[in-house]
């Protein structure tokens, strides 16, 4: 890890990316971390986990649906995907090839005497 002021940030920038993919580079304000710039992941999921993972909003969704779950107010895998079935296809104006069909219900999966994931 390595800690820099903004100003020098600025100033080195590009240096600062290339270093980045070797380690995390915090960026200091007035001598407070502000950010942290870190190496993109390679993989796409990868990418989306680090974004939604540094959301305030997601996590906040995250917080409370966990606190539902707490209370009890959960639903089973087949009564979850009745329920996406069972919304409205999309209208004319908002209809488009990649969002005309509710998404495609995966297999029910078990655990086997092991303790494996299987598909039912």
């Amino acid at each position: 890890m390595k800690i820099v002021s903004l100003a020098e940030t600025k100033a080195k920038l590009s240096a600062f990316v290339d270093e980045c993919a070797r380690t995390p580079i915090v960026i200091t304000r007035n001598g407070s971390a502000v950010a942290v710039l870190v190496a993109a992941p390679t993989d796409p999921d990868d990418l989306d986990t680090l974004v939604l993972a540094n959301s305030p909003r997601f996590r906040e969704m995250l917080r409370a649906a966990r606190e539902r779950m707490d209370q009890g107010e959960v639903l089973s895998h087949d009564e979850f995907w009745n329920r996406v079935e069972a919304l409205p296809e999309p209208g004319p104006e908002k209809e488009s090839s990649a969002t005309s069909q509710a998404p495609a219900r995966p297999p029910t999966r078990r655990r086997s005497a092991a303790g494996k994931r299987t598909k039912a």
